[in-house]
Formats: C-alpha cells, sequence, structure tokens
C-alpha cells in the first residue's frame, strides 16, 4: 500500500479504547484505540496494516522454563481494508490534505466544487494541527452536532476546540489557526 496521508483518531468524535497487556509479537501490541474500525496508535495515528491474513502460533519462554504456544490474530481484516481504502480515497478526491502552502482560489477554481464532508467525517483534531484543510460551514457543522454549540467564526472555533474542549495543546495547533487566537488575545 502507498504511504498517503497519516490518518489520525479524531478525538472530538466517538471512540474506544484498548486496554490490557499485550507481547511485542503480538500485531495488537501498538494499538490504543480505535475509531471506525481502525486501530490508531498512542500518537493517535493510524497503525499500518501488517499485510497478514492467517492467524499464527508463537513460542514464548515462560519464567520458570516452560513453553507457552500463542496465537496472534492479524491485526486487519478484509472489511477493515475496505474502510481503510473508502477513507483514503475520499481524502484523495477532495485534494484536501495539506502537503505544501495553499494557494489563494482563483475564480477559476470557483467553477469547481469540492465534495463535502458531513459532519461526521470531519476531523477536527486534524484540522486544527493544520493536516488537513475543510470549508467552514463544514467545521461549523461538525461542532454543533458534537458539541452542540452553534458558532459563526473560525476563531470561536479554535478557541472552543482548544480552550474550553482541550482536543488538541496550543503548541500543536496550525500557525494558521494560531494567527486567530492571536487576533483574539490582542483584541482582548
Amino acid at each position: 500500500m502507498d504511504k498517503g496521508p497519516d490518518i489520525r483518531l479524531d478525538e472530538s468524535r466517538a471512540y474506544s479504547t484498548v486496554h490490557g497487556d499485550r507481547n511485542p509479537g503480538d500485531p495488537h501490541y501498538r494499538v490504543h484505540s480505535f475509531q471506525d474500525g481502525l486501530p490508531f496508535g498512542a500518537e493517535g495515528v493510524l497503525v499500518p496494516d501488517d499485510g497478514k491474513r492467517e492467524r499464527w502460533s508463537e513460542a514464548i519462554e515462560r519464567e520458570d522454563g516452560t513453553t507457552k504456544i500463542v496465537w496472534h490474530d492479524p491485526l486487519y481484516t478484509d472489511a477493515m481494508r475496505k474502510t481503510l481504502d473508502k477513507k483514503l480515497k475520499k481524502l484523495a478526491s477532495t485534494k484536501r490534505v495539506v502537503t505544501k502552502t495553499v494557494k489563494a482560489p482563483t475564480d477559476e477554481d470557483a467553477d469547481e466544487q469540492a465534495p463535502v464532508f458531513g459532519p461526521d467525517e470531519v476531523n477536527l483534531t486534524s484540522w486544527l494541527r493544520g493536516e488537513i484543510n475543510y470549508e467552514p460551514n463544514e467545521i461549523f457543522a461538525a461542532v454543533k452536532k458534537r458539541y452542540g454549540i452553534s458558532l459563526t467564526r473560525l476563531r470561536e472555533v479554535v478557541i472552543e476546540l482548544v480552550d474550553d474542549q482541550k482536543l488538541v495543546p496550543e503548541s500543536e495547533v496550525s500557525q494558521k489557526l494560531i494567527v486567530l487566537l492571536d487576533d483574539v488575545s490582542a483584541a482582548a
């Protein structure tokens, strides 16, 4: 699989956490949470597919010198691979992943309409970090659905998500959005 954009856990949406002990040979060892059926590591980045499709066993030596056989399941199922492919195609088709400085739109760009993300598809965590761009109305809809707050300005959204919801630390917020926070501090 080609190395595409990093898919991050969106902490503003529902996700589950994984608890318990695993040994380093287990492909689930690095998994700390699941969202949309996909595994994410401790840093909130998608854990890559190990490519395995069958169960396999591993012999582990115990402290008393005996050997124990442990069975491991593959990290990804076919359904998870399909979900990941859909997610990557959606991201690629929208051309919203930030890979370089974004140029200002021209009148020619106005004829092209970018696909619209629904409120459940907007990753507010990645947006705050500057890894992906969304239209303001998509961000406002996502914030309203997840937090029940109607906001109409991006700086209000940034303040809500960073200061009140603590979605990401201020040190990780994109420079483009930090300017919005600075504008608020200067006005106060």
